[in-house]
């Protein structure tokens, strides 16, 4: 299944959210459901995507039909097939989070030795 870039990263979304809500209730007898329109708000709000309102929901539609994701009782979800493709797509971007999380956690300059100072000509 070929996805385009906002799909997969409507997906994405819905994905890593439904992840975080439930690593906040995983103690309770507690589970989340989010509704289309709920879910357009946190998108817009958290500036995760630069799309507009109606391309999300145009998205979210579009993931429906192929069976991705499932909208029963004004509850949004990923489905079995749409949880497969998030956890591709999670195991493709991890690493590159990975080593954005460490390098802005650490000095790098720490992990090698043989790093230079120069004195650069821009700023003459």
């Amino acid at each position: 299944m070929k996805l385009n870039k906002q799909q997969k990263l409507v997906l994405y979304a819905l994905g890593l959210s439904y992840k975080q809500f439930h690593n906040n209730f995983k103690d309770k007898p507690f589970d989340i459901s989010v509704s289309k329109s709920a879910f357009i708000e946190l998108a817009m709000k958290s500036n995760i995507t630069s799309i507009r309102e109606r391309a999300i929901y145009k998205n979210l539609e579009f993931l429906q039909q192929k069976k991705i994701v499932s909208y029963k009782n004004k509850s949004l979800a990923l489905s079995q097939r749409g949880n497969k493709l998030f956890e591709k797509l999670n195991k493709e971007v991890s690493p590159f989070l990975n080593l954005t999380e460490t390098f802005n956690s650490q000095n790098i300059l720490n992990f090698t030795k043989k790093a230079k100072t120069i004195l650069s000509a821009k700023d003459f």
